[in-house]
């Protein structure tokens, strides 16, 4: 399997805490990037992390991801300005096999999971793509409307549609089925705020006729990571 972890955009940097990457900050001294790279070390394929250039080179974050996986996983340079989350990911595929299964992870937030249980309900409901889902109404999120059975009908982003929020975690039977989402939302000029965003792409699977499900959490498990002070006022 494929596994993208995203860290590339300006809102994965802290400028209360002298514009460190945020996923360096810790938790009781492990620092969220550790427990991003923990929670996908079941991964036996292709694990890479997407950061900006500049901040590969200035805090040496190849040389932490080396450390962190023993060298499992990879480390992926963004251009300093994408098109939003949707380009920053289709950049780290280009070069992976597109026929292998894909989980996309944001690595601002974290969510008490098991994402490889996750990926193995995917595969045992025959899903073509899935996501993780909490309640909220906030337009912060993207979001899912869902039918009777619970299968993902419409995707939005930062406009509630329903109260099934997404968990930024985003999982694809074929990596080239997200990428050539991806594509067709661009062509089509799919943006919300001049930006791509992911969540959006299960449109273009689902005027296909493409299965997509949804694993719901509780909100108290999910952890949106913004700043420092969010860290620490998440696990006070």
């Amino acid at each position: 399997m494929n596994i993208i972890v995203l860290a590339a955009g300006e809102n994965y940097i802290d400028s209360n805490d002298k514009n460190y990457p945020l996923c360096l900050s810790e938790i009781n001294g492990v620092s969220i990037i550790q427990k991003i790279s923990e929670q996908v070390s079941f991964n036996k394929g292709s694990t890479v992390f997407l950061f900006q250039e500049k901040h590969i080179r200035k805090f040496h974050l190849d040389n932490i991801v080396d450390l962190l996986s023993q060298k499992r996983s990879s480390v992926f340079p963004i251009p300093e300005n994408t098109s939003g989350a949707a380009c920053t990911a289709l950049l780290g595929v280009v070069d992976l096999n597109q026929s292998e299964p894909l989980l996309i992870i944001s690595a601002n937030q974290l969510i008490d999971i098991d994402f490889e249980k996750f990926v193995e309900f995917m595969h045992e409901s025959d899903s073509d793509a899935g996501t993780i889902i909490f309640d909220s109404i906030h337009p912060r999120y993207s979001y899912v409307l869902l039918d009777n059975a619970g299968l993902v009908i419409e995707a939005s982003e930062k406009k509630p549609i329903s109260r099934d929020a997404t968990a930024g975690v985003y999982w694809f039977k074929k990596t080239g089925e997200f990428t050539e989402s991806v594509k067709n939302m661009i062509r089509k000029d799919a943006r919300i705020d001049d930006n791509f965003y992911i969540c959006p792409s299960f449109n273009e699977m689902i005027l296909k006729g493409l299965k997509i499900s949804a694993v719901k959490i509780m909100a108290s498990q999910y952890h949106p990571l913004k700043s420092m002070n969010q860290v620490e006022f998440q696990h006070r």
